[in-house]
């Protein structure tokens, strides 16, 4: 399952300043070689006029910009949808731990340290960051935990159906679904392509932008160097609210480590 992951996203598991580098080198390399084969073509071509529209690049580069607008929005959007999930998820078990008590003294301890385990299993799926083998690990643990509180709520509802234990059973479920959108809430991240997209259309624009003012004779390492720099940063910024297990940004773990602590206390 995650494998499958790896291969649609391969910029998930780069390291954000190794990332920032590559796109920084990548792209101010791109500049100077345009700046470069802008001077020598225009050294081949003296009447050649110099005053050449800066449309192309122009629209290229605004284009780049509108592009990484949309995908900015929309790693924040799901950025906050993750924050939310782990609220949601949180209450969920708090929800199902208060409802067991509607059970028989035997069936509440039992699912009470069922749910403990559980949430220690639903934290590990955090702090093991993006690490695929340890993250379907404990989506195993999470769901062979789920399998053994189905167990109690088959075994309630066989033998009383009213609606008290209609909550019982509506709060497993919720507790299970949340899991699964959890699960597809961290496949769910910005498409490769569009990283791709954006790295081919920056390349393009700034080559043929400092391909231009090399025609015209102007200078440009300082600019390519700074356009390359903010490009990469943005990149990079995006990059890191789309992965919020590692880096700067993170999704806060708090709801559910609140709740941790007051199962021990």
């Amino acid at each position: 399952m995650w494998g499958s992951m790896d291969k649609m996203n391969c910029f998930y598991t780069m390291n954000l300043g190794a990332l920032f580098g590559c796109v920084f080198v990548f792209l101010f390399l791109v500049s100077l070689g345009g700046l470069f084969f802008g001077r020598r073509f225009s050294k081949k071509k003296s009447g050649i006029d110099k005053e050449v529209s800066d449309f192309i690049p122009s629209t290229i580069l605004g284009l780049l910009s509108l592009i990484m607008g949309f995908t900015f929005s929309m790693s924040i959007s799901r950025l906050e949808h993750r924050k939310e999930l782990v609220l949601r998820e949180a209450n969920a078990i708090g929800t199902v731990y208060l409802r067991s008590g509607l059970l028989n003294s035997e069936h509440t301890q039992a699912v009470r340290n069922l749910l403990k385990q559980y949430v220690d299993t639903r934290l590990d799926f955090f702090s093991v960051g993006v690490d695929f083998t340890q993250i379907e690990k404990t989506e195993e643990r999470a769901r062979s935990i789920q399998n053994k509180l189905w167990e109690y709520v088959t075994q309630v509802t066989r033998k009383d159906r009213s609606a008290v234990q209609g909550l019982f059973v509506a709060s497993v479920n919720d507790l299970i679904d949340l899991q699964a959108e959890r699960f597809f809430a961290l496949q769910n991240t910005v498409p490769t392509v569009v990283y791709w997209v954006i790295l081919l259309l920056a390349s393009i624009g700034l080559s043929s932008r400092f391909f231009i003012r090399g025609m015209r004779g102007q200078g440009g390492c300082a600019g390519a160097a700074l356009l390359a720099i903010l490009f990469g940063l943005v990149f990079a910024l995006i990059h890191d609210l789309d992965r919020p297990r590692s880096g700067l940004t993170t999704v806060s773990q708090e709801a559910m480590s609140s709740f941790q602590k007051s199962l021990s206390d």
